[in-house]
C-alpha cells in the first residue's frame, strides 16, 4: 500500500508568535526601599512577605506593601502581565542587600522561594480582577482595582 497517509507527518506550519507578555519590574527594589515599614521589617530580621503566604485575600492584604508596586505596574496594561521569575529573584536579592541582609548565608533568605510566592500571590490577584470578584476586605477593594477601570 503506497497510498497510506497514516505514517506521513504534517508539513510544519508557520511558527507561532509568543504571546506571553512579561511585566517590567526594573528597579522595583527602590520602591520597596522607599517604604519605611518594609525596610524596618527586613532590617530587623524579618522577611519581605508576612506569614502566611497563601492564595487568599487576607494574605494578599497582609502583604499589601510588598505587592503594591507590582499591582500598580500591572494595572497599566490591559493584559496585566506577571513578572519573570528570574528578574523578580534579582529584585528581591537587591532589596535584601540594600537592607544590609545577605552578608552570610544565614542572613540571606531563600530569595527564589520568596520570588515564587510573590508571583503566586500576583497571579491570585490577577485572577480575582479578571473574575471581578468582590472582596470583603476594604483595603483590597480600593487598592487592587485596576487604574484604568477606577472611577473617582
Amino acid at each position: 500500500m503506497t497510498g497510506c497517509t497514516r505514517n506521513r507527518k504534517k508539513p510544519a506550519g508557520r511558527p507561532k508568535n509568543a504571546t506571553t507578555e512579561v511585566l517590567d519590574i526594573a528597579k522595583i527594589h527602590q520602591d520597596w526601599d522607599g517604604c519605611v515599614e518594609l525596610c524596618d521589617r527586613v532590617m530587623d530580621g524579618g522577611n519581605l512577605l508576612v506569614e502566611p503566604h497563601e492564595d487568599n485575600i487576607p494574605s494578599s492584604v497582609a502583604n499589601f506593601l510588598a505587592l503594591q508596586p507590582f499591582i500598580t505596574r500591572m494595572s497599566l496594561s490591559s493584559t496585566r502581565p506577571l513578572p519573570a521569575i528570574e528578574t523578580l529573584r534579582e529584585e528581591v536579592e537587591c532589596f535584601y542587600l540594600k537592607c544590609k541582609r545577605g552578608g552570610t548565608s544565614a542572613d540571606f533568605p531563600d530569595v527564589v522561594q520568596i520570588a515564587w510566592k510573590v508571583r503566586k500571590m500576583l497571579g491570585f490577584i490577577k485572577m480575582k480582577v479578571r473574575r471581578r470578584e468582590v472582596s470583603s476586605a476594604p483595603l483590597f477593594n480600593f487598592t487592587f482595582m485596576p487604574l484604568h477601570v477606577r472611577k473617582e
